[in-house]
């Protein structure tokens, strides 16, 4: 009840971060609230845009499966914090000077305390690439696993720093190849492009 309190004033004060969507979405949902965890997947959709985690949740209850509830350890909960730090500097340091960003600092802590943070590595690897880091972000992206709902979005930004590699085939061979697994319509678009 508590926690149901604190997510319905942080909504309603119209702050939108997507980990905090997610928590909320599967709290109302263990709580068969499940019209209003659509309803908070949606809105943070045409407010903020699409969010592979947000997205696929929202997909899940729309078609009726069972969601869990997510108890988060001690080092989670910190990663998570330790994250919206990082994305908020990121977004207010996104048209600065790269390599000033401390931001990545922020991103890589938040992976040590939870490695399996992929939403924080599709931003650690935006946050190189945008330093001319490219190698570091391939990397980066590279160790996103098929089963996270970030994959589509590793992948095609991987496909992308490999594009402005020079490694082209490499490029349309990782952009084809998690199509293919996804079936992400993203990944098609930018296919063609690749082609292109």
């Amino acid at each position: 009840t508590e926690a149901r309190s604190t997510f319905d004033a942080v909504w309603g004060e119209n702050m939108r971060l997507a980990v905090a969507a997610e928590q909320y979405m599967r709290l109302l949902a263990h709580q068969e609230d499940i019209e209003t965890a659509i309803e908070v997947g949606e809105t943070f959709r045409s407010q903020i845009g699409r969010n592979p985690a947000v997205d696929t949740l929202t997909a899940k209850l729309k078609a009726g499966e069972t969601v869990d509830l997510r108890r988060l350890s001690a080092r989670q909960g910190a990663a998570l914090s330790v994250y919206a730090l990082a994305a908020a500097l990121a977004a207010e340091t996104r048209y600065a000077d790269a390599t000033n960003d401390v931001s990545g600092v922020y991103f890589q802590l938040a992976l040590m305390l939870d490695p399996s943070l992929d939403v924080a590595r599709t931003l650690l690897g935006d946050t190189l690439e945008r330093a001319e880091r490219r190698f570091d972000a391939e990397a980066i992206l590279s160790e996103v696993q098929p089963d996270s709902p970030f994959y589509a979005t590793a992948q095609g930004q991987r496909a992308w720093v490999l594009r402005r590699m020079g490694r082209n085939e490499e490029a349309i061979d990782v952009a084809r190849t998690a199509r293919e697994l996804t079936g992400d319509r993203d990944l098609t678009i930018q296919l063609g492009h690749l082609y292109r």
